[in-house]
């Protein structure tokens, strides 16, 4: 589990990218929200494919 340093939300590792750092831990929905906007809200899209 993880919490997006944008949102607050705490979620999954796989709502994340693959390869993150820590300072800078934003889920995949807040990194394809414009900047000034709330998140979008979450789908299916933002949910990294498992391997």
């Amino acid at each position: 589990m993880l919490i997006c340093m944008r949102c607050g939300e705490k979620k999954n590792s796989h709502w994340f990218p693959e390869h993150i750092t820590t300072w800078c831990c934003w889920c995949n929905r807040c990194k394809r929200t414009p900047s000034g906007m709330m998140p979008l809200p979450q789908c299916e899209q933002d949910r990294r494919a498992e391997k």
